[in-house]
């Protein structure tokens, strides 16, 4: 092993991942206490090309951006199950991306449509329930609606279905109440 080390080959090999079948991708799930997840997580925070609409904006708004949505996603299942479908979907895209902890299942969409589905499983139980009157909420669901319409474009140059919940964007859009300075963003970006 120390050789393979000391030839640079070490980190080439694929390493079986004992995780692969006990991640949790319901609702509800525990996915952000996942190796995975805090290798996602790093892999997000390093990506400097913003979706195409938010490049007017630049670099330091980006990262702001970014920070915002992590910190959501550690405070709102909706929002980590959005912004984790798409950071496995950019993984999955980016060809750079060859350690053995990017899983030999981003070789193919399961992961991220999983977490695509529960982010929106989510997202319709917070608004079967009262939410228009708690602006946090309010926030983290335009944020988690936000992430599934990147992930939507990003997904749609491959596949013609369509799984953006619209419905539940428009109700989220326009209800009514203060949003904050990032919401303020993702709105007009929505526009």
């Amino acid at each position: 092993e120390a050789s393979l080390q000391d030839a640079g080959l070490q980190s080439r090999i694929p390493v079986p991942r004992e995780e692969d079948d006990s991640i949790d991708f319901s609702p509800g799930s525990d996915y952000m206490s996942s190796k995975r997840s805090t290798f996602l997580l790093g892999y997000f925070s390093k990506i400097s090309q913003p979706p195409a609409s938010l490049l007017i904006t630049g670099v330091g708004k980006w990262r702001q951006l970014q920070n915002y949505f992590t910190k959501l996603s550690h405070q709102h299942p909706a929002a980590a199950s959005a912004l984790f479908a798409i950071i496995e979907l950019l993984a999955k895209d980016d060809q750079s991306v060859e350690r053995a902890d990017t899983l030999d299942s981003l070789n193919c969409m399961g992961p991220a449509l999983k977490l695509q589905d529960s982010a929106r499983k989510e997202i319709e139980l917070v608004m079967s329930k009262e939410w228009q009157n708690c602006p946090t909420t309010r926030d983290a669901l335009l944020a988690s609606i936000f992430l599934l319409a990147w992930f939507e474009i990003v997904r749609d140059q491959v596949f013609d279905q369509r799984l953006f919940p619209g419905e539940l964007a428009d109700r989220i859009i326009t209800s009514t109440g203060k949003w904050n300075r990032y919401s303020v963003q993702l709105l007009q970006w929505f526009n």
